[in-house]
């Protein structure tokens, strides 16, 4: 029945609301056409009584057949309940036709008296009255069913007070005084309103939620039209029968009752049930006790207030009865709230603990002497075992690993035979059914003496996520996060352990580091993502080379290092190590770049006893920088005297600002001349010990020791300084030397100081010097460090007006990279382009070709280290120009410069 019931409501549910409406639109029609017929050509015509006794009847009838058919579709209460309203309409149908029949025979009188319809009237209360009650509703308890026949009490008092007062009370006065049947037949339909608003009462009172509300409502309006249309039919018989206002007014009532009903009837057809199911009832506190008692007792005062003692006395009467319900409603809410406040108490009291056992991040366990488990409490059940269903009386041992069952069973044996101490921890594996491991920290109390437990108590700790964030952060700490490759700590462990392992699993252990020597360049200019990209491939191809033995690791942005183990010769490593190198020979895709790259490599080989992890790894570092001093993408492998010489170059480094503070290097300028007539152009400024017997370095170790370090920039800082002073002096003492200009050469660190720009204004600010006098050169392999911040630094110079000098053009690692941007006003040729110049050599060409590429570019040419006279006439016979050089000038200090500028100066006026 249920199932056939939702399948008509799913079909309904997807029918046009103008089928699903049909009737209550086809009433809506009538009832308009019905109050055009009243209200025009028939009002105050014999027969519009008639017409509206007729004119609902059709409604009735539709809505009682609507109720019965749905009744057929229901048992219990509801059945009976649909069936009296259903009955209780027809009744009024039949009482309709009666009097109309009895009306139209006497068309003439102004009311047709009492008759058989006034039984079917009056029997429409009684049915309607026991179908609103059959209703069924719900009660939680004895006090809710209190609490609403009270509330039921108080709003048929308060309503019935006014029934009384106007209606009941003038009809009993008036049947003492003329006891005729038809008044007290005039008696019994207010009785039967007071009757019916008891059954409203209940509807408003229990009004349900949901789909069924609307139909509860529908109901309740329309016996609530009726109730209107009998208290002014009454009202209206008090005066006698008429088609007075009041008359017409209750028709109009009894009309929208008729439609209301249809309506209420065709809303139960369309959302379901008309009655409330098995839910609890609405929380929501409904105000007609309150209206009712309101209305109630200002009635009393109105009557009061007009001096109408004699109807004061029977209101006051349903007044006390109203007012008795009031006390009684209102004690019954103290003592439920009274009850709540006691059982809230109680609830809270008892759940405490569970909650706070319940919500615990520990579990709890109770296990008898056999490891049976006694008690789980939620949080153990939950996280350690899951769905695993009741654990009671189940072996602990089904749910742990196998050795730390017996680790467990040997702790309790212990607890046991030590009276002292009754507690101990454990770390133990739990592996839940379906369910991953679970690693707990376990701390075991033996209460098996305590007669209110009887067994021992577990208190369960989850540290399965702690100890995997504790694997992770070691494996974080210990790896590379970029290439997941092992860290240095890890990689320094494993060549420790390597190490102990030559003479017994392996003969010999090398340790090479590599180093990418185009990195830098291609993470400047094509951006850190490129970088990390390049690293990343850099670290899958040295993978797939390396053997399982063999320990790969990351150092730092740019270096990776490999253990290598091996049986036999060692010679066999130099094999291996050009396989790691040839990984390097294919290009590299890097986004819509191919780019080949190259990498320096060091490596040492230890022997048995020979050496730790720490000096391993320091050796392989010492030959990468001697591999990368010779031009990188070399291999060179550690030799003692690397070691020395790196030693004496940290020496030098440590030496040079003691050495700067006290004065031990001395500044001396070296003029740059024509090559053919001798005449002075330039200034540059050289280096020297002042004492060079008591050197402690050759002045050629000095430029190696302060490349690429925070010692090359405070001494270039220096060199700055004293080349400033000693030009000034010259341009004051030699006023014909104001033309010369001042060439001081500047590194790739120099470039990148973010202080350079200003630090040359302030240069030529002291010295009054024009910027075109300012000549800075710049080698290639500055530029090639980091290009981009070394030509952005180099706009920046030409912006200002001082001239730039590529040196060092025509050596080893020249290109024409460096002049695509015509930044450049002078070409230095290579001194080792110009030392290896000769009649037969090919440099000759070479020589004659930049030459060439400076003419065409509008750059002036310099020759470096011209130290004889042969290589200055075949310089000058090449077309060069410009050159310096011991043949031609030596660097001299000012005193010895000036008088050489004096003579060189007069020799060409």
């Amino acid at each position: 029945m249920q199932g056939t019931e939702t399948s008509r409501l799913a079909n309904v549910a997807v029918t046009p609301w103008w089928r699903r409406f049909r009737w209550t639109l086809a009433g809506l029609v009538l009832t308009m056409i019905w109050l055009l017929l009243v209200l025009g050509p028939f009002r105050g015509h014999p027969t519009e009584p008639l017409l509206s006794s007729l004119g609902r009847v059709p409604l009735l009838v539709v809505a009682a057949l609507i109720g019965i058919a749905r009744a057929r579709l229901t048992t219990g209460r509801r059945r009976m309940s649909l069936i009296f309203i259903a009955s209780a309409l027809l009744s009024i149908c039949v009482g309709e036709l009666l009097w109309a029949q009895n009306y139209a025979s006497a068309p003439v009188r102004p009311g047709p008296g009492v008759g058989i319809w006034d039984a079917f009237y009056l029997s429409y209360f009684l049915l309607l009255s026991i179908g609103l009650l059959l209703l069924p509703r719900i009660f939680m308890s004895r006090d809710d069913l209190a609490k609403f026949l009270l509330d039921a009490t108080i709003v048929v008092v308060g309503g019935g007070m006014f029934i009384w007062h106007f209606l009941m009370t003038p009809m009993i006065e008036s049947a003492q005084l003329s006891p005729a049947l038809g008044t007290l037949i005039d008696i019994a339909y207010p009785l039967g309103d007071l009757l019916t608003l008891v059954g409203v009462s209940t509807i408003l009172l229990r009004m349900p939620g949901g789909a069924v509300r609307s139909s509860y409502a529908l109901l309740s309006l329309a016996v609530l039209a009726s109730m209107f249309g009998d208290l002014l039919w009454a009202l209206s018989n008090q005066h006698g029968y008429s088609v007075g206002w009041l008359d017409q007014l209750g028709r109009m009532f009894w009309f929208a009752q008729a439609m209301l009903f249809l309506a209420a009837a065709e809303s139960t057809r369309m959302g379901g049930i008309p009655v409330r199911t098995r839910t609890l009832p609405r929380a929501t506190l409904t105000p007609l006790p309150y209206v009712a008692l309101i209305a109630g007792y200002s009635l009393v005062a109105w009557i009061a207030a007009t001096g109408r003692f004699a109807s004061l006395r029977s209101l006051l009467v349903w007044a006390s009865v109203m007012t008795v319900a009031v006390v009684l409603r209102q004690a019954l809410a103290n003592r439920e709230n009274a009850f709540l406040l006691r059982d809230r108490a109680r609830l809270a009291g008892e759940s405490r603990l569970a909650k706070l056992i319940e919500n615990s991040a520990d579990g709890i366990l109770v296990l008898s002497s056999e490891l049976q488990i006694l008690y789980a409490s939620p949080p153990a059940q939950r996280k350690l075992f899951g769905a695993a269903g009741d654990l009671r009386g189940r072996s602990i041992r089904r749910l742990l690993h196998a050795d730390d069952a017996e680790a467990l069973a040997l702790k309790l044996a212990q607890l046991d035979r030590t009276s002292t101490a009754r507690t101990g921890k454990l770390m133990l594996r739990f592996l839940p059914e379906a369910a991953a491991m679970v690693l707990t920290e376990t701390t075991i109390t033996d209460q098996r003496d305590d007669p209110e437990l009887s067994g021992v108590v577990l208190n369960v700790r989850d540290v399965t996520a702690h100890q995997a964030l504790e694997d992770q952060l070691r494996h974080d700490a210990l790896h590379e996060p970029l290439t997941k490759l092992p860290g240095r700590a890890l990689f320094l462990e494993r060549v420790t352990g390597g190490l102990s392992r030559i003479g017994k699993d392996v003969d010999h252990l090398a340790v090479v580091v590599l180093e990418i020597d185009q990195y830098r360049l291609i993470n400047d200019s094509l951006g850190h993502e490129s970088g990390d990209q390049l690293l990343v491939m850099c670290s899958e191809r040295l993978i797939r080379q390396k053997r399982d033995s063999d320990t790969l690791a990351r150092l730092n942005d740019t270096g990776f290092a490999v253990a290598l183990e091996a049986q036999g010769d060692a010679e066999q490593f130099a094999m291996r190590i050009e396989r790691l190198m040839g990984t390097f020979a294919t290009p590299f895709a890097l986004g819509s770049n191919s780019l080949r790259v190259t990498c320096s490599v060091g490596a040492t080989v230890a022997s048995n006893g020979v050496a730790s992890a720490t000096e391993l790894l320091r050796n392989a570092d010492t030959a990468l920088t001697m591999a990368r001093a010779d031009g990188g993408g070399r291999y060179r492998l550690f030799a003692p005297e690397q070691h020395t010489r790196i030693m004496e170059r940290l020496s030098l480094q440590a030496y040079i600002p003691e050495a700067i503070e006290q004065g031990k290097f001395s500044l001396h300028l070296q003029p740059v001349v024509g090559l053919v007539d001798g005449y002075p152009i330039a200034l540059r400024p050289r280096v020297s010990w002042r004492d060079p017997a008591h050197a402690p370095w050759p002045l050629d170790r000095l430029s190696e020791a302060v490349r690429n370090n925070e010692i090359g920039i405070q001494l270039g800082q220096w060199i700055l300084d004293q080349a400033q002073r000693e030009f000034a002096n010259v341009i004051r003492y030699q006023t014909g030397a104001s033309h010369l200009s001042l060439l001081i050469a500047v590194s790739g660190q120099h470039l990148r100081h973010p202080g350079l720009i200003e630090r040359v204004q302030q240069l030529l600010q002291r010295l009054g010097l024009a910027a075109v006098n300012l000549h800075l050169s710049i080698s290639e392999d500055s530029l090639a460090e980091d290009n981009a911040s070394a030509l952005t630094a180099l706009r920046r110079l030409r912006g200002i007006g001082v001239r730039l000098a590529l040196a060092e053009f025509g050596g080893r690692a020249s290109s024409l990279a460096s002049l695509y941007e015509n930044l450049f006003d002078t070409l230095l040729l290579s001194s080792q382009l110009v030392r290896s110049l000769t009649p037969a050599s090919s440099a000759t060409a070479l020589v004659r070709g930049v030459i060439a590429l400076g003419e065409g570019l509008g750059a002036r040419v310099i020759a470096a280290g011209v130290d004889t006279e042969a290589q200055r006439i075949l310089l000058a016979e090449l077309g060069c120009l410009y050159g310096m050089g011991d043949a031609l000038a030596p660097a001299m200090p000012v005193e010895q410069l000036l008088p050489w500028l004096g003579g060189r100066l007069a020799e060409n006026l």
